[in-house]
């Protein structure tokens, strides 16, 4: 039996191969959520820490992008220049 609000995780996104080695417990739907964007961004750009712009979708290292309190994480050059310049004054 699984612990109570565990998710199993299937390496090769196929539900149906309930191989023990396709299988990772994940301990919540947090954990599991994120084993996911890190798989999509490793399959997209060869980086699993890399995070993908909500404005232009390319991923990028976490350093270039910028984030505000509870909003996606973006480039500064893909703002509009009137809300690039608001931010910059701050």
């Amino acid at each position: 039996p699984l612990p109570v609000g565990s998710f199993v995780h299937h390496k090769d996104k196929n539900p149906a191969n309930n191989n023990p080695g396709n299988l990772v417990v994940c301990p919540d739907q947090k954990y599991h959520s994120e084993l996911h964007r890190k798989m999509r961004a490793l399959e997209s750009c060869g980086h699993e820490d890399w995070v993908k712009c909500y404005k232009c979708k390319q991923y990028d290292d976490p350093k270039n992008l910028m984030t505000l309190k509870g909003c996606q994480p973006y480039h500064l050059a893909c703002l509009s220049p009137r809300t690039r310049a608001k931010l910059e004054s701050k």
